[in-house]
């Protein structure tokens, strides 16, 4: 019976040490598994603090870019604003033109005898149709005169 006992123990003892060696290889790889988190837990923190710093250029890029949109919408503008203003100032030499017919209508129709609706001369200054033919009656006057006039209004 004690060899029994001596073979239990010895069993037990055994069982005990692999027990333990066990125990310490897991110890070892929650160890190991735990120094690979932190690990991965630092290369996140810097992989996310890159990219943020790439989002950061990325955004400065981009607004680089758009700066230059806006530069060339820019001179678009201007150069818009430029034929705008060169067409402005034709209109107004024409307007200045018409408003001078329209004075010079004004002092033909004073001129003119109640009696001569019909027809009278144009002067040479006078451009249309009539005026090719050297012959402008002053009904033609009154709805040119008409037809400036509205233009300066409108």
């Amino acid at each position: 019976a004690g060899e029994y006992w001596r073979l239990a123990i010895q069993e037990a003892r055994q069982l005990a040490n692999s027990s333990v060696e066990e125990a310490v290889t897991v110890q070892h790889k929650l160890e190991d598994a735990e120094r690979r988190l932190h690990n991965l837990q630092e290369e996140h923190s810097q992989l996310e603090a890159a990219h943020v710093e790439q989002a950061g250029q990325l955004a400065q890029l981009a607004s680089h870019q758009n700066s230059k949109q806006k530069i060339q919408h820019h001179i678009k503008i201007k150069d818009e604003n430029n034929t705008l203003k060169r067409e402005l100032a034709l209109l107004k030499e024409k307007l200045q033109n018409g408003n001078g017919l329209c004075k010079e209508i004004d002092i033909e129709k004073e001129n003119a005898a109640p009696e001569a609706h019909s027809r009278a001369p144009r002067s040479e200054k006078h451009s249309g149709k009539a005026a090719e033919s050297g012959d402008f009656g002053l009904a033609e006057l009154h709805s040119e005169r008409r037809v400036l006039q509205q233009a300066l209004q409108g």
